[in-house]
Parts: C-alpha cells; sequence; structure tokens
C-alpha cells in the first residue's frame, strides 16, 4: 500500500512537472479570454463580479468575488505559474502558496471556460458548425429579454408602441435603440410607431458586433426566426455581400447570440406580418482595429468597396430601408471609467448632441470630427454602423425622434440612445 502510495506521488509530480515544462516551453502562460464581460454587483454588502459569456460557455450568473477577478487580470500571457504563486501570496496577506494550487487553480479556470485554451477552441469550433449548418437563427433572448410566448409578446409590442398614426410620406432609413426592450422601450416605441403603414418591405439591417474580435462587417444569409414567426432573409443581397473576403467580412458566427439585430427583427415581424418582408443583417464590429488614424479618408480607403456593393443593391431596389440598432455612449465604472456616470454625465450629453447632430444633418464628417474631439472616451458601440448608415444617406434628411441617457444606479454607470428617422 504504502509503496503503491509513493508511486502515486510519483507519477503526480512527474505530470505536474512535465505540464510546467510544456508550459514554459512553449510560453504556454495561461490566457483570460478577452470576449468576457465582467459586471461589478453588490451581495450582502460584498462586491462581486457577474461573468457574461457571448458563447455561453460559463453559466449565466456565474459570480467572482473580487480577489478572484484580480488574479484572472494577471492572466495575460506574461505571468508565469512562478509569477502568479508569488502574486496569490501577496494577495492572501504572505501566506504560503505552493505552486501545485496554482496550478491547480488555472486548470479549474479553465474547465469552467474562463481561460484561453484548447478545450476552450474544440467546444467552441463544435458550436461554430452546429451553427453554421443551420438554416435558421434562433431567437437567443426569448424569455429574457422579452416574452417566449407568441401572444405575451405580441401583446407587449403592441403596449410598447401604443396607439400608431403611421408615418407621414415614405422613410428611408430608422435608427433605434438595441438596449434592453425594458429599458429602452419609450424610444422604441415612438421611433418604431412611425413605420406603420409604411409600403417598402425590404430591411438592411446594421447591428453591432460586440463579441467581433476581427472583421469589420458580418453578414448572415439566415432566416430569423422570432416568436411571431420567421423573418426571411434576403439571401441575393447578403451573400453578394458575404463575397467579400476578410477583413471587410468576416464569419456569420457572431450572430449567434447578438442582439442588436434580433431586438430589430421583433418589431419588424410585429408590424409587417406578410411573410414577402425580408431583411439583410449586418452586424458593424471594431473598424478602428484597422485604420491607422481614426479618420473617414481612412475609413473609405478600406470601406469603399463594400459600400458600394451596398450601395448597388440600394439602387436596384427602391422598397429598402435601413435600420440601424445602435446605443450611443457607455459611461461609468461598468464600462472602465473610474467616475461614476453622474460625474460625466453632462460631458456625455454634450458629445451625444454633437453625435446626433451629424447623423440629423446626415453629416459623416462631423461625426468622425466627434470622435476625433474626444479619442472615444464615451465608448459610442454604435459608432461603426452609423459611420456606414451616414454613406448610404445621400440627399436624406433626418428627424430626432427621441434621446434618453439611462442610468443602470447598481453599477453607477449609464447608456445613452436614441430614435431617428430619415426621409
Amino acid at each position: 500500500m504504502a509503496i503503491r502510495a509513493r508511486r502515486a506521488k510519483i507519477l503526480f509530480a512527474l505530470r505536474r512537472d512535465f505540464s510546467m515544462i510544456i508550459k514554459w516551453v512553449f510560453n504556454m502562460n495561461p490566457v483570460l479570454r478577452k470576449d468576457l464581460e465582467f459586471l461589478p454587483i453588490r451581495y450582502e454588502g460584498k462586491t462581486y463580479f457577474l461573468v457574461r459569456d457571448p458563447w455561453e460557455f460559463v453559466p449565466e450568473g456565474r459570480l467572482l468575488p473580487s480577489w478572484l477577478l484580480q488574479f484572472l487580470l494577471m492572466l495575460d500571457g506574461n505571468n508565469s505559474l512562478r509569477d502568479l504563486q508569488w502574486a496569490l501570496m501577496k494577495m492572501r496577506g504572505g501566506g504560503l502558496v505552493s505552486l501545485e494550487e496554482v496550478e491547480e487553480l488555472v486548470s479549474q479556470l479553465e474547465r469552467e471556460f474562463l481561460l484561453e485554451s484548447e478545450i476552450l477552441r474544440e467546444s467552441l469550433q463544435r458550436l461554430s458548425e452546429e451553427y453554421l449548418n443551420k438554416p435558421i437563427r434562433e431567437p437567443k433572448n426569448a424569455g429574457r429579454s422579452y416574452p417566449q410566448k407568441e401572444e405575451e409578446l405580441r401583446a407587449y409590442l403592441k403596449e410598447i408602441l401604443g396607439p400608431s398614426g403611421g408615418s407621414e410620406g415614405e422613410i428611408r432609413a430608422v435608427v433605434a435603440p438595441h438596449i434592453d426592450l425594458r429599458v429602452g422601450r419609450d424610444v422604441y416605441g415612438k421611433t418604431y410607431s412611425r413605420l406603420s403603414g409604411i409600403s417598402r418591405r425590404n430591411f438592411v439591417i446594421l447591428g453591432v458586433g460586440h463579441q467581433m474580435e476581427k472583421g469589420i462587417f458580418s453578414v448572415s444569409p439566415k432566416d430569423f426566426l422570432t416568436p411571431l414567426g420567421l423573418v426571411l432573409n434576403h439571401k441575393e443581397y447578403s451573400r453578394r455581400l458575404m463575397a467579400f473576403e476578410e477583413p471587410l467580412v468576416t464569419t456569420e458566427l457572431y450572430h449567434r447570440s447578438e442582439h442588436s439585430v434580433e431586438f430589430q427583427t421583433l418589431f419588424l415581424r410585429y408590424l409587417f406580418p406578410e411573410p414577402q418582408v425580408r431583411i439583410v443583417p449586418i452586424l458593424c464590429g471594431p473598424v478602428f482595429t484597422y485604420l491607422e488614424t481614426p479618420s473617414r479618408e481612412a475609413y473609405l480607403g478600406l470601406c469603399k468597396p463594400f459600400i458600394q456593393e451596398m450601395k448597388g443593391i440600394l439602387g436596384e431596389d427602391p422598397h429598402t430601408v435601413l435600420i440601424a440598432g445602435i446605443d450611443l455612449s457607455h459611461i461609468g465604472p461598468k464600462f472602465g471609467d473610474p467616475y461614476p456616470a453622474e460625474v460625466l454625465e453632462n460631458s456625455t450629453k454634450a458629445h451625444d448632441q454633437e453625435i446626433l447632430k451629424a447623423m440629423v444633418e446626415v453629416d459623416p464628417e462631423l461625426l468622425w470630427e466627434a470622435y476625433r474631439k474626444t479619442g472615444g472616451r464615451y465608448k459610442v458601440c454604435g459608432f461603426s454602423a452609423l459611420a456606414l448608415l451616414l454613406e448610404l444617406l445621400d440627399g436624406a434628411k433626418g428627424e430626432l425622434i427621441a434621446y434618453e441617457l439611462w442610468h443602470e444606479h447598481p453599477t453607477q454607470s449609464a447608456v445613452s440612445f436614441a430614435g431617428i428617422i430619415y426621409r
């Protein structure tokens, strides 16, 4: 029995040492996933961090204590297990921490999908293949952000939209929020009620690719399922846009859990229940990653072929409406600011007014100037979608319908959004 135990200890030590050697030789220091969100919340007088995973490998509702998040933020690929051992001892007030304990903690974090790892890559590959082989994009937020049952959703949207007087004349484009429907219901209602009764039936939806790490646009050829029925895809136009290579157009996988397009399809299916309504869903991603300078000139130098193709599509089909599902500024600790949103409220509203002026006047240069003046400080997540929209609206006239700056008091943060129509 004693011999067996000694052999087990030796084998364990060999496996441990071999694992550490492999990581050192190949510089495989632990790396935290870059696509996770950590939202601070207070619970029973203590601060925890809620983990949000766009691919849903980390279970919804997973909370991390503050010390563990502090440890996770050190996992940037530059710190070895030995570095992490010393850091963990400091966090614990100088108490001893064995290398085996650090290694086990890192292994546990890998198993829980918090780190970049082979487990994560294999799981993401399976998820990708499963999604790409489906002809339909399923409603990921039904039952969470809005009712899952058809009649309940129909009643919910009717309440949001209220009595509709319809639109005076045709509408070329719409800017609407993509924030949670419960938060943005007033702006959603005032904006989408203007679409009631229009004759146009094809819609190009510009959403925000919140999880896009690469590529400027992501186009999907899938039909979008809603609790009210299917919203058909204009597959010919979608596939024409998908023909561009990276970095212009990347994988459609990012549409799987993205809500910015999904929320718009709910209103479209409610307002236009006939099956001939079709959409071209486009997510707009991290354009600044690919620009040497944040300017319209640099943007057009890179994106002009895609923009020209979109203009060609809009020229072919006069019954197409552009919809940009975007939010504006994101401020406060939740979004990386050192101050509560209330401290930044006045400057944020002033900045938003510049953005809104550029949007209403359809002035792309003014939009880019607003970004240059602040260096992106206010984190307008819809900027890439707005930049594309304004390049497609030659001769249009905008009308501001509504604007809000909504405060999320538990996190001392805030998000702004607006409704605009173009004729």
